[in-house]
């Protein structure tokens, strides 16, 4: 049975199974089997981000939902983490978020999640089960029933604001890079109603244009606007708002790690002398955290695994360096948002706009396309790995696959910038001819 599920929900390029129109047809009857089976009442919120494609799958994930009586409500366009608020907040039996994060205007996904975070895998299971056997009755004396609301964001701003005073940001010059996604116009609302001024980037989706050259993976033009109007700061959103990149006063760029580092200096994680990241953190930050008396927890890469870890052991902060920055008195819910207005208050309470804390250890990432994920821990792959790792002559190497996109991602890290490049190159080119090599026996 084929797998629909990836690491974080359902995602793949529109026009390719299950994202057709038939195909989220037979997905959203699996779902509303699968949810109707174990709730009576059921309610579900349903957002999405600024994708030409989400019109499409908002309308065909209802016209399956619909057939079952459940409580629909879609909230419009809505970033990740204020649907997944939202859902907290009211109760719902489900969240359906409609989005792609990062990734090109070309793919799109679904993420589902409850109050309590991402579906289990034995109900990804379930539904997938279902989705497969493609055996769907209707009742068409008992229908669900649609709902509208628009406030959902007007809703968020309320709810941020017992979270932060009212105009602590007066006086100061913010860039945001909204990359085109779900956090236009909202985030911006939500910082001049806490006194910034703001300038704005990339605040003009067309459906087609959601993170092209810009937001959390692209953050040049930010750069060069944070110098241009001589800002304090400057905050670029994935195309979802759950991840947000930093770039300081002199335009450099502050990531995940970055962040975390930072926000253990706001009084409101200070006491806590543990914190959570993943496998991918730099050896800079580890050092960082020793040197002040505290422990970094590590997982494998992913927000789900960091979330956990931090619920497991009672904390309230965890981050990964790609941007999702997970804060327990925010419900462990990953939001590029709330993040920057934290990193904001923390910056005024040390005065320290330019987001300093550690220095980095050299790091090189290389994504290479790849049309299959071979098992990496297999030979010949593992020896080339291990081939490379005894090249350095201090550091690490770090090979996986995306778990959202078809890409190897190789990352090198040790204390000589130079020999990090020579490595990294070499290793991927070997990596490429040994998995091409394999493809062809």
């Amino acid at each position: 049975m084929q797998e629909i599920f990836g690491t974080d929900g359902i995602r793949t390029q529109i026009g390719k199974e299950p994202l057709t129109a038939p195909k989220l047809l037979q997905l959203a009857s699996a779902i509303g089997k699968w949810l109707t089976t174990e709730k009576k009442n059921a309610s579900l919120a349903l957002g999405y981000d600024t994708r030409y494609s989400s019109a499409l799958c908002k309308a065909s994930l209802k016209a399956g939902l619909l057939q079952y009586p459940i409580k629909v409500t879609d909230c419009s366009i809505t970033p990740t983490p204020v649907l997944q608020q939202y859902v907290t907040a009211h109760n719902y039996d489900l969240g359906i978020m409609i989005t792609a994060s990062h990734n090109k205007a070309c793919d799109n996904g679904i993420k589902l999640f409850t109050a309590n975070g991402k579906i289990s895998k034995t109900d990804q299971a379930i539904i997938t089960q279902l989705f497969h056997e493609d055996t769907f009755e209707v009742d068409y004396d008992n229908l669900g029933q649609e709902i509208h609301n628009s406030m959902v964001q007007a809703w968020n701003l309320e709810r941020l604001a017992t979270f932060f005073k009212k105009n602590f940001l007066q006086g100061i010059t913010i860039v945001l890079d909204y990359a085109h996604g779900a956090y236009w116009p909202s985030a911006l609302q939500v910082f001049e109603f806490f006194g910034a001024t703001v300038i704005s980037l990339h605040n003009n989706p067309n459906g087609k244009n959601i993170n092209e050259q810009c937001g959390s993976l692209y953050p040049q033009e930010l750069q060069k606007a944070v110098i241009a109007h001589q800002a304090a700061i400057g905050f670029a959103f994935d195309g979802d708002g759950d991840r947000v990149i930093i770039v300081n006063q002199d335009g450099v760029i502050k990531d995940g790690d970055d962040i975390l580092g930072f926000l253990q200096l706001n009084p409101y994680y200070s006491q806590q002398t543990t914190a959570v990241t993943t496998v991918m953190a730099n050896q800079g930050l580890i050092e960082y955290f020793k040197s002040n008396n505290k422990t970094l927890l590590q997982t494998p890469v992913g927000d789900t695994f960091v979330i956990e870890k931090l619920k497991e052991h009672k904390l309230l902060l965890g981050a990964e360096p790609s941007g999702h920055v997970i804060l327990g008195d925010n419900n462990y819910i990953s939001d590029g948002l709330f993040t920057a207005l934290r990193v904001c208050q923390t910056a005024l309470l040390v005065k320290n706009f330019k987001v300093e804390t550690f220095e980095k250890f050299p790091q090189i990432m290389i994504n290479v396309p790849v049309s299959c994920k071979k098992d990496l821990t297999q030979w010949p792959f593992c020896q080339v790995i291990e081939e490379h790792q005894k090249m350095l002559t201090k550091g690490r190497v770090l090979v996986r696959y995306s778990g959202t996109e078809p890409l190897l991602r190789i990352m090198i890290e040790t204390v000589d910038a130079q020999e990090a490049h020579k490595i990294a190159n070499l290793l991927s080119t070997n990596l490429i001819n040994a998995l091409q090599n394999k493809e062809n026996q």
